[in-house]
């Protein structure tokens, strides 16, 4: 595949298929002692995270490309955004801990040299997905009005 592959030739190489929030994803590993998994996912600017809350933690594990702009809101409703991503002196971190009843959505940081972030996320418990709630940026803020500025911030770029 070369130095910098293509999204298309990393697509191919995962198998990785349509996912209705996650943009394209290949389960990577089943838990079979204890409930939980692995998976790869490749977000681009056509195919971004979609907003959404599962009831399980996770961690996002950055593996390739430009960094994820991410837009968590718990079930508190205190926002904040973070970028998972290689660059360390920029302040990106290559996993991202995410709560179980967090909202979060995600994009490719603009005018990154790949035009894709692939990533992969570690989930413990069985995700269903009929209990996948997904949600609205804009009906989000309405819930948590709070978490409206950053919310704001994070739809504006």
């Amino acid at each position: 595949m070369g130095v910098r592959p293509t999204a298309q030739q990393v697509i191919a190489a995962l198998g990785l298929e349509p996912h209705r929030t996650c943009g394209l994803v290949a389960q990577s590993y089943v838990a079979a002692a204890i409930p939980g998994g692995a998976l790869y996912f490749l977000a681009s600017p056509e195919r971004g995270i979609q907003l959404h809350r599962i009831a399980q933690d996770q961690v996002y594990h950055h593996y390739l490309g430009d960094p994820l702009e991410v837009l968590l809101v718990s079930a508190e409703g205190v926002a904040s955004r973070h970028r998972v991503g290689s660059d360390l002196a920029a302040g990106e971190r290559p996993q991202l801990v995410i709560a179980g009843g967090t909202f979060h959505a995600g994009r490719v940081a603009p005018a990154g040299a790949f035009g894709y972030a692939l990533l992969g996320t570690s989930v413990w418990g069985r995700v269903e997905s009929e209990r996948v709630e997904r949600m609205e940026l804009g009906a989000l803020g309405e819930v948590f009005p709070g978490a409206l500025p950053v919310i704001k911030s994070f739809d504006s770029v």
